[in-house]
C-alpha cells in the first residue's frame, strides 16, 4: 500500500529527511480521499443510446492474402499490471524476430498470429497491437511500460477540479482511468479501427460483477445488449478489464436488449434444453440468457477480466463451445485446413507473498490480496493442466470432421489427419536461474515499474520463448 501511495510523490518529496512529516500528512490525506471516491465514485455512466447490433470491419481472424489457414497462431496474455504488459510486449518482439517458412514463403511468425485473448495489464499490450500494429515496437515502451501510469491516475483522482465530476453520475475512477488511456496510447480509437483489415482478432475479457462471469468485448456479446461495438471505446474495454476491484469502480454499460429482443442462438436453445448442467455450453448458455432480463440485469458492471479468467484462455473455450466443436471454430475461423495450432499463454503470476507465513497477524489488505492470488492461482494451474487433454480432443474431433466431410463430397482425403499443437508456457517458473526467478517473481501488481525491471521483463520473455521445448518442436516442424 505504501508502495501505492508513494507515487504522488516526487522521489524528492519521499527521500528529504526535511519533508517527511509532509510526506506523512500527504499520505493520510490521499488515503483519506481515495476511500471518499471508492465509495463514492461508483456511479454509472447515465444509459447510452440503443443502436442496432452492427458488426465491426473484418471479424474474421484470418487475413486470406496474408496469413496461411494451414497454421493457427494463438497468443493468451495474462492479467498482472505492468508486469503482465511488459512480458507480453516481449513475446510480441520474440515473434517479430523469429521467421518460418509456410506455403513457401518467408514470413515472421509475427504475421501469421491470428487470435488474442487478453485480461487486465495483458488488454494494454493486445489493443495497442491490434490497433497500431509495428508502432508498438516504436513508441509503447516511452508511452506506456516505462511511464508511472499508476501515479497519474492517483494524481487525477486526488486532483480538486475533478472532485466535482466523480460525484456525478458521469464519471467515476475508472472512467477517468479510461480517458488517461485515451492519451497515453489509445487516440479515442474505438473498435471499428481495433478490427481493421490484417489486424489479428483481439478478444479483451472483463468480468461481469453482478453474476461473477467473463464479458467478452466482440460483436456477439454487444448483439445481446443491443449496443454497437464499433462505437465503443477501445479505452473503456481496457479499463474494464483493468479495473482492480475497490482500488477502481466498475465500468457500467446499459443492457438495452428489450430494444432489439436479440435471441439466443441455436446452441444456446439446445444448452438449455438439454438441461446438463455439468456442461460448459449449459453454464456459457445460462450466461448468455442473463443478458436477455434487462429488467433484472439494466446494468452490466464490469470489473478486472482476471477475476474469473487470469490467464486469458476463456475466450477460445467459448469460442468452441459456441460452435458446437473444435471442428466448426476452425471453419468459422477460416482455417479448415489447419495442420498445425500454436498457443503460446504468457502468464505472469507471481506467489503470495513469501513473508505470510511469518505474520501473526496479516493487515485485511495484506489477507485479501493473499486470498484472491492464491485463488487466481490454483485456477490458473488448473486451467493450464486441463488444457492439453483438451487440445488432444479437439484435434481428434477436426481429423474425425474433416476426413468426413471430404470423403461426403468425394474429395481427397490425404494428410487430412495432419494436425498437431503446441501450447507454449510463458511463466516465472520456466526461469532455469533460480536467483532471477525470485527477484521476478517479487515484482508488483503495479502500472508503475522502474525502466530495468521494464527491460528486465522484456528479455525473459524473449528469453522464455526462444527456450520453450514446445516452441522449439514447433519451429523444427516447420523447418521440415
Amino acid at each position: 500500500m505504501h508502495r501505492f501511495f508513494r507515487a504522488v510523490c516526487s522521489p524528492a518529496c519521499a527521500n528529504n529527511p526535511e519533508n517527511r512529516f509532509l510526506h506523512s500528512l500527504f499520505h493520510l490525506f490521499s488515503l483519506w480521499i481515495i476511500l471518499l471516491t471508492m465509495f463514492a465514485g461508483g456511479c454509472a455512466l447515465p444509459p447510452e443510446k440503443p443502436s442496432s447490433p452492427t458488426r465491426p470491419v473484418n471479424q474474421s481472424t484470418n487475413n486470406e492474402d496474408q496469413r496461411s489457414n494451414e497454421l493457427l497462431v494463438v497468443l493468451a496474455f495474462s492479467g498482472g499490471g505492468s508486469r503482465a504488459a511488459a512480458l507480453s510486449y516481449g513475446v510480441l518482439e520474440k515473434l517479430r524476430d523469429t521467421r518460418i517458412t509456410i506455403d513457401g514463403r518467408e514470413r515472421r511468425l509475427l504475421d501469421e498470429v491470428d487470435f488474442i485473448s487478453s485480461v487486465s495489464g495483458g488488454s494494454f499490450t493486445s489493443a495497442y497491437f491490434a490497433l497500431f500494429g509495428e508502432r508498438i515496437f516504436r513508441d509503447y515502451r516511452k508511452k506506456f511500460l516505462e511511464q508511472d501510469v499508476q501515479g497519474m491516475l492517483i494524481r487525477r483522482i486526488l486532483a480538486p477540479w475533478n472532485w466535482p465530476a466523480l460525484w456525478t453520475a458521469n464519471v467515476n475512477r475508472s472512467e477517468l482511468a479510461a480517458r488517461l488511456y485515451d492519451e497515453l496510447l489509445f487516440e479515442g480509437k474505438t473498435y471499428a479501427d481495433l478490427f481493421r483489415p490484417g489486424a489479428p482478432y483481439t478478444y479483451i475479457s472483463a468480468t461481469n460483477l453482478t453474476s461473477g462471469i467473463p464479458f467478452g468485448f466482440d460483436p456477439h456479446q454487444f448483439d445481446l445488449l443491443c449496443q454497437d461495438l464499433s462505437s465503443f471505446r477501445v479505452a473503456r474495454a481496457v479499463a474494464a478489464s483493468a479495473a482492480v476491484p475497490l482500488l477502481l469502480s466498475p465500468i457500467t454499460l446499459a443492457n438495452n436488449h428489450d430494444e432489439c429482443k436479440t435471441q439466443l442462438e441455436p446452441w444456446a436453445q439446445k444448452a438449455l434444453r438439454d438441461g446438463d448442467r455439468t456442461s460448459r455450453a449449459y453454464q456459457l448458455a445460462l450466461a448468455e440468457k442473463s443478458y436477455t432480463d434487462s429488467i433484472n440485469n439494466r446494468w452490466i458492471h464490469l470489473v478486472d477480466g482476471s477475476v474469473t479468467d487470469n490467464l486469458g484462455l476463456r475466450a477460445l473455450l467459448n469460442l468452441i463451445t459456441r460452435q458446437g466443436n473444435a471442428w466448426n471454430a476452425m471453419k468459422s475461423l477460416g482455417h479448415g485446413d489447419v495442420k498445425k495450432v500454436l498457443i503460446i499463454i504468457v502468464n505472469a503470476q507471481t506467489p503470495v507473498a513469501g513473508d505470510l507465513g511469518r505474520q501473526q497477524s496479516p493487515s485485511l489488505i495484506f489477507g485479501l490480496n493473499a486470498a484472491v492470488t492464491t485463488a487466481l492461482n490454483a485456477f490458473s494451474f488448473e486451467t493450464m493442466d486441463t488444457l492439453d487433454s483438451l487440445m488432444r480432443t479437439w484435434d481428434e474431433n477436426i481429423t474425425l470432421q474433416r476426413c468426413w466431410d471430404l470423403a461426403r463430397q468425394n474429395k481427397d482425403q490425404a494428410g487430412c489427419f495432419d494436425i498437431q499443437h503446441y501450447i507454449v508456457d510463458i511463466s516465472f517458473d520456466e526461469v532455469a536461474d533460480e536467483k532471477k526467478k525470485r527477484a521476478l517473481k517479487q515484482i508488483p501488481t503495479t502500472f508503475s515499474l522502474p525502466p530495468e525491471q521494464i527491460e528486465t521483463l522484456v528479455s525473459t520473455a524473449r528469453t522464455l520463448l526462444q527456450q520453450s521445448p514446445q516452441m522449439q518442436r514447433f519451429l523444427q516442424d516447420m523447418a521440415r
